[in-house]
């Protein structure tokens, strides 16, 4: 069998497409557009997240295979019309990565990933226009870039505890409209506000907020599941309890996963 060569296996990828593209092709690859294959491209990329998480080498190998079918896509019809084709893709990602290292393609020196990271915003704020905004981007991720993006200007906070206090107060402000009847748009906006300052909170203390809310997420289902079966198997039902006897199995489910699972 012949070694492994990322050319050549890079150049039948590009054949394969051009064919499902071209006259005799896939009818439903040639129907495709850039429009179309927006929400695979999301979903690939969540997948391959989804694979990371689930720490299986054979499912991120496949994941990353389908989101580079998705470059492979949209760079094909883009050549098609005109626009640009795969080797100015890559050309240009070359041309980044040799700028925003200077420390490596460089002269300069930095030492520490943080003195990295910061280097890599200054550069990448002045190749940006002040006024763009990474629209298409789940809300979340927004949070963060925003957040990033207003550091280089000065515009963030000091430290994490400067963050906790600004949550405090959002949550002061949410508390007051509950009290009232505010209106919809008014609890959006402060909503908005709280959840914008959770996510700055794990920015600066280096947590990827939305790695930390899919793990809630995924605790949350655990112990409703082992909370409903230990019910169950008491022959009651959980729709028919009170707070005071769900909030007991809650516990115990909590308890016991935690028993099982020390380091959550």
């Amino acid at each position: 069998m012949k070694p492994k060569d990322a050319e050549s296996l890079f150049r039948e990828l590009l054949g394969i497409m051009k064919r499902l593209r071209g006259e005799g092709g896939c009818p439903w690859d040639r129907a495709q557009n850039m429009d179309s294959l927006r929400k695979y491209v999301l979903e690939e990329a969540y997948e391959v997240v989804s694979a990371i998480n689930q720490k299986r080498s054979e499912y991120i190998r496949e994941e990353l295979g389908d989101l580079l079918l998705q470059v492979v896509f949209l760079s094909r019809i883009a050549e098609e019309e005109g626009l640009f084709d795969i080797c100015d893709v890559i050309e240009g990602i070359n041309h980044k990565l040799v700028k925003r290292h200077p420390h490596v393609f460089g002269s300069e020196r930095i030492h520490t990933p943080e003195g990295v990271l910061q280097r890599w915003r200054e550069l990448k704020g002045k190749e940006k226009d002040l006024h763009e905004s990474p629209e298409g981007l789940p809300a979340m991720l927004q949070a963060v870039k925003a957040g990033e993006w207003a550091e280089g200007f000065g515009y963030d906070w000091k430290t994490p505890q400067d963050v906790v206090n600004k949550i405090k107060e959002e949550l002061g402000e949410v508390e007051e409209i509950c009290r009232g009847s505010p209106s919809e748009s008014v609890v959006e906006d402060e909503i908005g506000d709280l959840l914008f300052s959770v996510v700055n909170l794990s920015r600066k203390l280096k947590i990827d907020p939305e790695v930390a809310l899919f793990k809630a997420v995924e605790r949350f289902r655990r112990r409703v599941v082992m909370a409903v079966e230990a019910i169950r198997a008491e022959g009651l039902k959980p729709e028919r309890l009170d707070e005071e006897n769900l909030d007991k199995f809650w516990r115990q489910a909590k308890e016991k996963e935690r028993k099982s699972s020390p380091e959550e």
